[in-house]
């Protein structure tokens, strides 16, 4: 069976971060929280029993989303990052993008960008399906201040189904009613 566990469980309010782990084991961490929730997120995912993650994906790069990614990549060995391609970020995504970047190539850690249409077959039977962002990614002409850049970002959110046999969940990120009607009328 498929197992999903959040931080909702532990009475966080405004982080990000679920693990699901694969009827074969295989464990896949969605978001990472807020940086100073770590030992929760790390708490939680030793519970479990995991000693590694997988895949760990960002949906983007904000906050409430990325964690501790040093402490979290201390704590457990990473199979594969996954990421949106966002190169000119600005302010603190993109401090908080460099850093990650940073430390998944210092400890050897592989990442890769997806957009939609990509697809990952985890095992057999189990796949990962992403809807969006649709390329790699600038700001557009909506960016004018710090909070329209913040929407954008949010509404750039990878976004993604995962299938398990007759089943399919969607991980929608931070996007906006827009985006989701976007995505309806896409697919």
């Amino acid at each position: 069976s498929l197992h999903f566990f959040g931080l909702h469980e532990l009475g966080i309010k405004n982080g990000e971060s679920t693990l699901i782990i694969t009827p074969k084991g295989k464990t896949i961490l969605v978001d990472a929280g807020y940086a100073r929730d770590h030992a929760l997120v790390s708490t939680l995912i030793r519970n479990t029993g995991a000693t590694h993650l997988d895949y760990v994906l960002f949906t983007h790069f904000h906050g409430d989303h990325t964690g501790d990614f040093e402490r979290l990549s201390d704590d457990f060995s990473i199979g594969r990052l996954l990421l949106i391609d966002f190169p000119l970020l600005q302010g603190t995504s993109a401090s908080l993008r460099q850093s990650i970047l940073i430390e998944a190539e210092e400890k050897g850690i592989p990442y890769q960008y997806v957009v939609q249409s990509n697809q990952l077959e985890v095992e057999e039977g189990l796949y990962l399906f992403f809807l969006n962002p649709e390329e790699s990614l600038s700001y557009d002409a909506s960016v004018v201040d710090d909070r329209t850049r913040s929407v954008f970002e949010n509404n750039h959110s990878l976004v993604f189904q995962l299938t398990y046999r007759d089943n399919t969940f969607l991980f929608a990120g931070d996007i906006y009613k827009e985006t989701e009607y976007e995505l309806i009328d896409r697919y």
